[in-house]
């Protein structure tokens, strides 16, 4: 039986969502998220995923979907199953660029749509809400006065979804992203109509040489840039531990040498001490004056005191 690829996997998920023959499945996944008016899901365009740069070196966006509505609206939808330190600061950033880039210089800002972002992770990302689906939008704090709605994001957090919560279409197509096997994904789809043309297309996609041509080198690369990733954390290690030990090695070198000259400074300086007060103590005895001492000496008084005693 030919393995299932997998949905949730953002390469298959571009091949089911982000083909202009599958837009029937895109109006029915953003049906269950989205409560828009029927006449956004008249007319559903595919847009170019790559965020367009205006300077040389700006930072290049890649979607994983970008679709755009009749009345304007533009929808980023995106799926990630690991989790990293910046991925919020991450998706923050395409929905201003989208939200940006509608505009050029000098036109109105009228002209803006709506932006919408929907994330579906496969870890909980939204730490303090047990809900698997979050809306956030521009409000206050207090009040709870919303402000602007032309930003907004969608989460969908895979590892909350239980058996226990109500079986809406929007369930049924998590459970859709989550299933691991042919069996899983039939029973689903006799139980949710929803979704069963999703699990159609998969099914064919799954049993698709091309298709899994383009996951498994999808997931070589993967594999490749997480090994390279690791490799380079390994040797930014090492070259910090030697780094450190050689700094630390150095530091107790100098810090003897330091010490050694401190302390054959210091020894030097008494041994020229005793010296003068060894001359001093002899000029003294040979009934020399205690001002002439002084001057061939360089000793104090109190030294010449001392010296006699």
């Amino acid at each position: 039986m030919t393995a299932i690829l997998p949905p949730k996997n953002d390469e298959v998920f571009k091949m089911l969502f982000g083909d202009e023959q599958n837009t029937d499945l895109l109006v029915a996944f953003l049906r269950a998220v989205l409560p828009l008016p029927d006449d956004d899901y008249a007319e559903l365009t595919l847009k170019n995923p790559f965020l367009p740069s205006e300077l040389f070196n700006d930072k290049t966006g890649i979607l994983d979907v970008l679709v755009e509505t009749k009345s304007g609206k533009q929808i980023d939808i995106e799926i990630q199953v690991a989790n990293h330190a910046a991925f919020k600061s991450r998706i923050l950033y395409y929905l201003a660029r989208l939200f940006g880039n509608q505009i050029g210089e000098g036109e109105a800002y009228h002209l803006l749509k709506p932006v919408i972002g929907i994330v579906i992770t496969d870890f909980v990302w939204i730490a303090d809400s047990v809900a698997y689906h979050n809306v956030y939008r521009l409000h206050d704090a207090k009040s709870g006065s919303v402000f602007s709605d032309d930003l907004s994001l969608h989460t969908l957090e895979l590892p909350k979804v239980g058996e226990e919560d109500e079986h809406t279409e929007l369930w049924a197509w998590l459970e859709f992203f989550k299933a691991k096997d042919k069996e899983e994904l039939e029973m689903l789809a006799q139980e949710h109509p929803a979704v069963q043309p999703a699990v159609r297309k998969l099914i064919r996609l799954s049993e698709s040489e091309r298709a899994r041509v383009i996951f498994e080198a999808r997931e070589k690369a993967r594999r490749d840039a997480l090994s390279w990733q690791y490799e380079t954390e390994m040797r930014i290690a090492q070259s910090l531990k030697e780094g450190l030990e050689k700094g630390m090695e150095k530091g107790m070198e100098k810090g003897m040498e330091k010490g050694m000259e401190k302390g054959m400074e210091k020894g030097r300086e008494e041994g020229e001490a005793r010296a003068q007060q060894t001359i001093a103590r002899k000029l003294l005895e040979l009934g020399r004056p205690i001002e002439e001492v002084m001057a061939v000496t360089g000793l104090s008084r109190e030294a010449m005191l001392a010296s006699k005693n």
